[in-house]
């Protein structure tokens, strides 16, 4: 468990969530503490917080200061950033699972070419085997065919 642990701790995905739940969190103290009023509760500045960082903006809470406004701007072009971080690691996940999936059939591809290499050079030396049985019994019929009849 703790070496999943560890692994996950390193994964870029793991590491972007945590940032932006202390994202989220500073930005929830800092606007209930500049604006107390429009954020009366840690939970209406983390509301306002997640709707904010993920650009969805339902409008139902607003900040009404000057400072409650930068602290919004900040939000806004991190959840931007953000969003752009997690495409960029949704797809290089999606890249390297097909580059394995690539991989594996590429192995199974050249397995196959190795097994049907092996089959066709079996079948040539046999067709080789065939063609000189077959010109050596034609020689001889050529050769019996040039020969005189014989009297008995």
């Amino acid at each position: 468990m703790t070496k999943i642990v560890k692994q996950l701790g390193h994964h870029p995905v793991v590491v972007t969530g945590l940032f932006a739940t202390f994202l989220v969190t500073v930005a929830s103290m800092l606007l209930c503490f500049v604006e107390p009023t429009a954020f009366p509760t840690f939970w209406d500045g983390t509301w306002y917080s997640i709707t904010t960082i993920t650009t969805i903006g339902y409008g139902d809470i607003v900040p009404h200061t000057a400072a409650g406004r930068v602290i919004s701007v900040f939000l806004i072009l991190s959840g931007i950033s953000l969003a752009g971080v997690l495409i960029g690691l949704v797809s290089e996940m999606v890249r390297e699972w097909v580059l394995k999936s690539n991989h594996v059939s590429m192995r199974d591809l050249s397995e196959g070419l190795e097994e049907n290499k092996r089959l066709l050079t079996e079948l040539l030396a046999e067709r080789k085997l065939q063609n000189e049985l077959l010109r050596k019994l034609l020689t001889e019929r050529d050769e019996k065919r040039r020969e005189p009849p014989t009297s008995d």
